[in-house]
């Protein structure tokens, strides 16, 4: 997964082919997410943006290289279901890329908790170009 450490919300990937990442992300504690056992369900953005950089690396081949960054742009639609997440629970997470632009990426975004749908929407993120990422390309003063 392109996040590690307490960043990292998905357990693993179900599924992927170059249209279509599915990924499982397993709710449990410490996660600094979480207040009295719940969270909001706006955490579904972040699970979204997580899939869609584990869906990028997988295109790329490089799931297990170093991180590339990325920045979640928009979710302009982005619909919520069944109230907070609580902690314990398994969510399926689905990205489907529809469009790709040079460095801006904009993803359909399904989250079901087993057969609830609890979020759905677009997200735009941006990725950089990796030559712009790479320490070896920046100058040195």
């Amino acid at each position: 997964m392109p996040h590690r450490g307490p960043a990292q919300l998905l357990s693993r990937v179900l599924e992927h082919h170059d249209s279509l990442t599915v990924c499982e992300a397993y709710l449990v504690s410490p996660m600094q997410y979480f207040e009295s056992g719940q969270s909001s369900p706006a955490l579904c953005i972040e699970l979204g943006a997580q899939a869609a950089a584990a869906h990028a690396s997988l295109v790329r081949g490089q799931l297990a290289a170093e991180p590339r960054v990325g920045y979640l742009v928009s979710c302009p639609n982005m619909q919520f279901f069944g109230g907070p997440l609580l902690e314990g629970c398994r969510l399926r997470v689905s990205v489907t890329p529809t469009t790709s632009e040079e460095s801006l990426r904009l993803f359909h975004l399904r989250i079901e908790e087993g057969e609830t749908l609890r979020a759905e929407g677009d997200i735009a993120v941006h990725l950089p170009s990796e030559s712009s990422q790479n320490p070896a390309n920046k100058a040195t003063p």
